[in-house]
């Protein structure tokens, strides 16, 4: 809230032609003065103002006083709306911009005159009918003044098609039985059908699983149709289906992944790997899963799968034995009759393990007070938690507590 207010000198002061000076600021004649007084409340305030001046003419310091009441209404805020504009959109979808002159304790818009909407600054309408809109925004300032903009009529015309974008299957060869049908639209609709090998429609709520086929080459096309009729098309999507027996290792991860600035184990103490492994093929196989470090073999399960099954295989390596530095983990699933496709079937962990001092948790040779500070900045949490780092777990048990600190104390100001 603010106020202008104009003070002219006292007439008295500035008669004749002689100057006359307010403080330390020299006025000439006729001058007036300006200040802008901001106020916090409404209501009637009084001001009051003293003038200083020397009198030429009679060689004396004069004041005078003079008071101003103010009475100050606080307004409402003014808004002014940037989107939309009196204009025709082709697209269901229009940005809400606006103004505002003032903070606000409550934002609200109102689309074709329904009840209001609250929000919190610019948005996006959406789902808008073809035809005339109109909306205006309100803003309830802090004194709780309401403000309105002005009325924005404007008309959507879309034009605009669904984009529809096929996941899966992808332009592949499938083994598996059941192929799931995945894909993404990027608007509401109403009606949504594929079609498979440029057969009839098959309507669908939305991802689904394909239909069992035949062996060898089949395509497909996702249609989707928004609420104002607009069709929208997939690209076709060209792929493949056999019978075939067929394993892969997905993906190799260690309970140490993602440790920054190394994964790290202490030499003689265990680290968790997993390895994920997926039938993709079309029938039940039993094969085994190993898991190396570079090329020493520290463990093997035997796994049984359905078609399109993926499991997540557990292995513990015990690194007593192992020398100190890097080490490369990678799991390899063995090759089952008949296998389709062998390239699949071995993959490496995306960083390597560092083998060194128990204790060392940044990975530099030796144990001092920073590796200390890191286990007591994640004592006593588990796997799970935010804080909760897994180089600190020395013990790799999945609790950052006691023990880990003595093993580290124990072997504290040690290098290599």
């Amino acid at each position: 809230m603010w106020a202008s207010l104009t003070l002219p000198p006292q007439a008295d002061l500035i008669s004749g032609s002689n100057p006359v000076y307010v403080g330390d600021l020299y006025i000439g004649e006729m001058t007036t003065l300006n200040w802008t007084v901001v106020f916090t409340d409404d209501g009637i305030f009084y001001l009051n103002v003293k003038a200083y001046g020397y009198r030429m003419d009679t060689g004396a310091y004069v004041e005078e006083t003079g008071y101003k009441s103010v009475n100050v209404v606080d307004a409402p805020p003014n808004i002014f709306i940037l989107s939309p504009e009196n204009s025709t959109y082709s697209n269901s979808k229009v940005a809400l911009s606006f103004t505002l002159d003032e903070t606000a304790d409550w934002i609200g818009y109102s689309l074709d005159d329904q009840a209001n909407v609250t929000i919190t600054g610019n948005t996006t309408l959406s789902y808008l009918t073809d035809g005339t809109h109109s909306i205006v925004v309100y803003a309830n300032d802090t004194a709780g003044n309401m403000g309105r903009s002005d009325m924005i009529n404007f008309t959507i015309q879309d034009i605009i098609t669904p984009a529809v974008s096929v996941l899966s299957p992808l332009n592949k060869t499938y083994g598996v039985t059941a192929i799931p049908l995945a894909f993404t639209v990027d608007e509401s609709v109403e009606w949504m059908v594929f079609s498979l090998d440029e057969q009839a429609n098959v309507t669908i709520s939305g991802n689904t699983t394909l239909p069992e086929m035949s062996e060898g080459s089949h395509n497909l096309v996702v249609y989707a149709r928004d609420i104002v009729g607009n069709t929208g098309a997939s690209s076709i999507v060209y792929f493949s289906f056999m019978l075939m027996h067929d394993v892969a290792v997905l993906n190799v991860s260690t309970s140490k992944t993602g440790c920054l600035p190394f994964e790290i184990v202490g030499q003689g103490y265990n680290l968790t790997v997993f390895v994920k492994v997926k039938n993709e093929g079309s029938y039940t196989e039993i094969f085994n899963v190993t898991a190396y470090s570079e090329s020493s073999l520290f463990g093997q399960m035997e796994v049984t799968l359905t078609s399109g099954q993926s499991e997540i295989v557990t292995f513990t390596w015990d690194t007593t034995g192992f020398a100190k530095g890097n080490y490369t983990m990678s799991g390899v699933a063995l090759l089952v009759p008949d296998e389709y496709n062998a390239s699949d079937n071995e993959r490496y962990a995306a960083g390597d393990v560092f083998v060194t001092i128990p204790g060392d948790l940044d990975g530099d040779k030796d144990v001092d007070i920073f590796d200390i500070v890191r286990i007591s900045t994640a004592y006593m949490t588990t796997i799970g938690e935010p804080a909760y780092q897994p180089n600190s777990d020395v013990d790799d048990n999945g609790i950052i507590n006691i023990f880990d600190v003595v093993i580290a104390a124990t072997r504290y100001g040690q290098s290599w």
